[in-house]
């Protein structure tokens, strides 16, 4: 037994919780429950998340995944991403040429950030319902969300592309361009 030494003299051990689910979580519950969880997940994408209790957010998808509604979280989930994709790549588009590679860069450096808490919060349904169903993992499914919604857009693509290979030119023409937010953006 191990237990603090001033505890044991006093006679007095603390009280132990049993955290085994005691009741199955039904369709509507779980329904409720997959709308909190996509609304920390919303807090995330918009950086809120000092304000979010990672331990419930995980518990919420433990829970979920545990009472075989992975499908159901797993959709949501997507969804979610896609919808915050299609937010940045309005942004993205309205950007000038000249502040396009930074506004790709600054959306990529929030949501890679964004994309690993997510990864954390859905731990348990990534290991325990994408695994098992062979589905792309979280974090794939962010990155995969992120190349084709905003990446290969066709405006950004062509726009970027142009951008890039103005910078090469200029740059064999002796001038000097950002090396750096050019290899940032490749």
């Amino acid at each position: 037994l191990n237990v603090p030494i001033n505890l044991m003299m006093k006679g007095r051990l603390p009280a132990v919780e049993n955290f085994r689910l005691k009741t199955a979580v039904d369709k509507d519950a779980a329904k409720k429950i997959v709308e909190s969880l996509m609304k920390g997940i919303h807090e995330i994408f918009r950086q809120n998340a000092s304000n979010l209790s990672f331990q419930d957010l995980y518990h919420f998808s433990y829970v979920l995944s545990l009472n075989k509604h992975g499908k159901m979280l797993y959709e949501e989930f997507t969804k979610v991403v896609r919808l915050h994709m299609d937010q940045s790549l309005v942004q993205i588009s309205s950007t000038n040429d000249e502040y396009l590679l930074n506004a790709i860069i600054e959306a990529w450096s929030s949501h890679k950030i964004a994309f690993e808490m997510i990864r954390d919060v859905l731990m348990f349904m990534d290991k325990n319902y994408v695994q098992v169903n062979k589905l792309m993992s979280v974090y794939d499914v962010c990155l995969q969300q992120f190349r084709e919604v905003i990446i290969f857009h066709a405006q950004v693509r062509k726009r970027m592309r142009s951008i890039l290979l103005e910078n090469v030119s200029l740059e064999r023409q002796g001038r000097v361009i950002d090396r750096g937010l050019t290899k940032s953006v490749l």
